[in-house]
């Protein structure tokens, strides 16, 4: 038995990034690597969540992510 006020499960996974690794680039462990607008290094291609090389690896962050790569795309397909 252990006396805690709250408990952060975490179980780890692998990144399901085999669907595109022939296109973008990815880090030693299979992450998507993006820039700041999540673009990867394919152009035209964006990532978001838990799939990409980021340092937060969360719901939230994931939402985050899809807003600013919702914005870069919108950018992206105005030009």
């Amino acid at each position: 038995q252990i006396n805690i006020d709250g408990c952060f499960a975490y179980v780890g996974y692998v990144p399901n990034s085999e669907l595109v690794s022939h296109l973008v680039e990815l880090n030693g462990d299979n992450y998507i690597i993006v820039d700041e607008n999540k673009q990867t290094s394919c152009k035209g291609i964006y990532a978001v969540g838990d799939v990409t090389d980021t340092k937060v690896y969360q719901l939230i962050t994931a939402a985050s992510d899809a807003v600013i790569a919702v914005n870069s795309i919108w950018k992206y397909s105005s030009k």
